[in-house]
């Protein structure tokens, strides 16, 4: 990796109406993606690895509405298989799902809120 390249995908559901910190920070306690807070974080925030890339393009969310993504997540749930590697860099169907599954129980709880994707 030269000149600090990005391997991954900040994915972070913001609040339209924010005051203080625009990320919405009321998910379930999750320890999930690359990079994560040990010992598990409230912050609507997931680090995607770009390997799963091959399977969802998690870029094209990116200022995109909560709401108009729960019908996308869906879909691709349903398509993708479900074997989970407990390698998490490995871009099985169910790795990716399982990140998935995580933004979709987000949009849900927020559907009014904002992806941004970096």
């Amino acid at each position: 990796m030269e000149g600090g390249e990005n391997v991954s995908w900040w994915i972070s559901l913001h609040n339209p109406n924010h005051e203080g910190k625009p990320t919405y920070e009321d998910a379930d306690l999750f320890q999930e993606g690359g990079t994560y807070v040990l010992g598990g974080s409230n912050e609507m925030s997931l680090n995607v690895t770009y390997n799963y890339g091959v399977h969802f393009n998690f870029q094209a969310i990116d200022q995109m509405t909560a709401q108009c993504t729960i019908k996308l997540f869906e879909n691709v749930i349903r398509d993708l298989d479900d074997h989970v590697d407990p390698d998490y860099w490995k871009p099985t169907g169910g790795n990716v799902k399982k990140a998935i599954i995580l933004l979709l129980s987000w949009a849900k709880q927020h559907p009014e809120g904002i992806w941004e994707v970096h």
